[in-house]
């Protein structure tokens, strides 16, 4: 499970009701930076970032929102994956 939590700055990744992963944000504006993705050694290969990832934006495409993926996980997940519906403002130099 994913959730939004504004009062860390991030999105979570719950598994068994424990905080398992989470992508730190920050706002710049109207853009909701993305700047970095992390998971539990434990589930690094079970597809646990990517659950988080899709998460994440998809809560952001329902809010409109515009993003700058900095974390250089999410910005190759979307560069393979897609947008999941959310406008994506591009860092210089990626």
């Amino acid at each position: 499970m994913v959730a939004r939590n504004d009062a860390a700055s991030r999105y979570e990744y719950l598994s068994d009701g424990e905080l398992a992963g989470f992508i730190e944000f920050r706002q710049d504006g109207a853009v909701t930076v993305l700047t970095h993705t992390e998971v539990e050694p434990g589930l690094h290969g079970t597809g646990a970032a990517r659950e988080l990832a899709e998460g994440a934006l998809e809560n952001l495409a329902k809010l409109d929102a515009t993003v700058r993926p900095e974390c250089s996980y999410l910005s190759r997940f979307i560069r393979r994956e897609g947008t999941h519906g959310v406008t994506v403002e591009w860092p210089e130099g990626h």
